[in-house]
Formats: structure tokens, C-alpha cells, sequence
């Protein structure tokens, strides 16, 4: 479990040279941003009676959450230093993300040297980004900004599965696999109700690796 927190200041001054007229600006700006997170692991191994026969399973889970405000204060100066113009600029965002990814493989001998392996693996993760901005000029008030305005999600799925074979042929070594993967995704404006998505099929991967040993343990 992770907390954390921040809170960053900043002063910027500035000159502006326009049509031979010199202004003047100062932005002072005050954000704090949170953010929690929680994560656990889950892993399993087991062995068969067959010597060198396993199987094995792992989990991993991460979720959080973050939040936070900043705001932006800009006084406009004239040439005399004397201010003229203010802006008040507040944004408040919010977001959470959700992962996890959970894996098994499986290992058993063969004949020989030879040696079968495959898995299985499943990544899926969740996004969610709000902002809100809200422009306050001269002290009439604040007006929210629509288009500055970001509300979206997104959920992005990745699955995928393996198979290897490992043998040799006295001093020639190979390995053959296959890797298929598959994966979808889609997003939500959740201001405009607006989906996007988007499936990948499945797809196919092979692969093969040679191998041929020489004297004094090379390769």
C-alpha cells in the first residue's frame, strides 16, 4: 500500500514587447496532488511426481487512485506596473487505474532431451481521467471551460498463449514455438458518451532457434 501527496508552487514573471508597448505578467500557481495505490502477488508452484514435470501460476493486481487541484493566479501589468487584468485558472482532476495480469505455464519432459512447454497469459487493465478547468477573469466569477474539460476511459485486454519444443540431435540444439495473441480495447468520453474500440484478432508467431555446440563449452 502506497500514500502519497505534493504540493508544488511556482512564480513566473514575464515581459512582453509588443508594437513598441512593454507589459508585464506575474503567475503565481499552487497545485496538490494525492495519490493511493494498493497492489498483491499470488504465486503457485507445483511439482509433479515425473522428474522435471511443473506447473506453475502467478497473479498480479495494481489498482489506484490520484487526485488533485491547481490554480493559477496571472496578474497583467502596463508599462507603469500597474495591473490591469486578472485570470484565476482552477483545475481539478481525478483518476483510478486498475491492473492485472495472470500467467500459468507448464513444463514436462519428453523422450530423450526433449522438452514440451506451454502458457497461457491474461493482461487487463482500466483507465479513468477526469479534468475540469474553470477561468475566473476581474473577479466576475468562475466559468467552467467545456473544452478544456477531459472525462475518459478506456479498458485495454491483452490474451495470449505459448508452445515450445526443445530437443537436440547430438551436438545440434532446437527449439520450435508458437505464440497466438489476441487483444481489444475501447474507450468512453464520458462527458459526450462517445465509444471508441477496437479488436485485434488473433494473430500467430513463430519461432524457431538452432543451436550447435562446439569444443570447451562453446556454443
Amino acid at each position: 500500500k502506497v500514500h502519497g501527496e505534493f504540493k508544488p508552487t511556482d512564480v513566473i514573471s514575464s515581459q512582453i514587447n509588443s508594437n513598441n508597448v512593454t507589459t508585464f505578467a506575474n503567475r503565481n500557481s499552487n497545485s496538490t496532488r494525492t495519490f493511493n495505490a494498493n497492489g498483491l502477488q499470488f504465486g503457485l508452484k507445483h511439482l509433479f511426481p515425473k522428474d522435471g514435470q511443473e506447473i506453475t501460476a502467478d497473479a498480479n493486481y495494481f489498482s489506484g487512485k490520484n487526485g488533485g487541484t491547481s490554480l493559477y493566479l496571472t496578474d497583467s501589468l502596463n508599462s507603469s506596473h500597474s495591473i490591469y487584468s486578472t485570470e484565476q485558472q482552477n483545475i481539478v482532476s481525478s483518476g483510478a487505474n486498475k491492473f492485472l495480469t495472470v500467467q500459468t505455464d507448464f513444463t514436462t519432459p519428453l523422450k530423450g532431451k526433449s522438452k514440451l512447454e506451454a502458457g497461457v497469459r491474461a493482461s487487463i487493465r482500466s483507465l479513468t481521467n477526469n479534468n475540469e478547468t474553470s477561468i475566473n477573469r476581474n473577479n466576475y466569477g468562475y466559468i467552467k471551460v467545456p473544452s478544456a474539460a477531459s472525462h475518459y476511459s478506456n479498458t485495454d485486454n491483452v490474451y495470449a498463449g505459448y508452445t515450445t519444443f526443445t530437443s537436440s540431435i547430438k551436438n545440434f540444439g532446437y527449439q520450435l514455438g508458437l505464440r497466438a495473441e489476441s487483444s481489444d480495447y475501447s474507450g468512453l468520453l464520458i462527458n459526450t458518451g462517445e465509444t471508441f474500440k477496437h479488436n485485434y484478432p488473433v494473430s500467430l508467431f513463430p519461432s524457431v532457434f538452432l543451436s550447435q555446440k562446439l569444443n570447451k563449452d562453446q556454443q
